[in-house]
């Protein structure tokens, strides 16, 4: 029995993943920008928390 099918993928799609394993998608590189903005924020005004953020919704 192979791999693939004892873990019930397809193998172009492991293929796939091998492929683009190490790169990072659109949303990986927004979600690094967002914890750097977020922990530069904190470092300046480490008093914020929730109560404090401006509510704009």
């Amino acid at each position: 029995m192979s791999l693939c099918k004892a873990m019930n993928i397809s193998r172009s799609g492991y293929y796939k993943w091998i492929k683009t394993r190490n790169i990072k998608n659109i949303y990986k590189i927004n979600r690094d920008i967002l914890t750097d903005l977020i922990v530069e924020i904190h470092k300046q005004k480490p008093s914020y928390g929730i109560i404090e953020l401006p509510q704009r919704y």
